[in-house]
């Protein structure tokens, strides 16, 4: 069974409850590979290379570029040092609200 990381997994420095987090990409830890998330998120590239795996399907990364992973989805980031970006983050509650 993979594992499906929550937003207080990731983000182990606020509470349980945390409905959405934004911050720049570079300041993320990219989780073990292959794994799940019970939360949205999206990707936002200003510069560097390297590829998102998303449901196995493999994704060139370009300054510019967006990635929208559902919750469920497997993915990893597979980013090159002097990549740059933001992320945000939100809980499928907050989606549905």
């Amino acid at each position: 069974m993979l594992k499906e990381y929550t937003l207080s997994n990731l983000l182990s420095i606020f509470p349980t409850n945390i409905a959405y987090y934004a911050n720049r990409l570079e300041t993320m830890k990219t989780p073990e590979w292959p794994h799940r998330r019970a939360f949205y998120s999206i990707i936002w590239f200003t510069h560097g290379e390297g590829s998102q795996v998303i449901d196995f399907i493999e994704y060139q990364i370009i300054p510019g570029r967006i990635f929208l992973i559902n919750p469920e989805q497997i993915n990893k980031g597979i980013y090159s040092r002097n990549s740059k970006g933001y992320i945000l983050l939100f809980s499928k509650s907050l989606a549905s609200s």
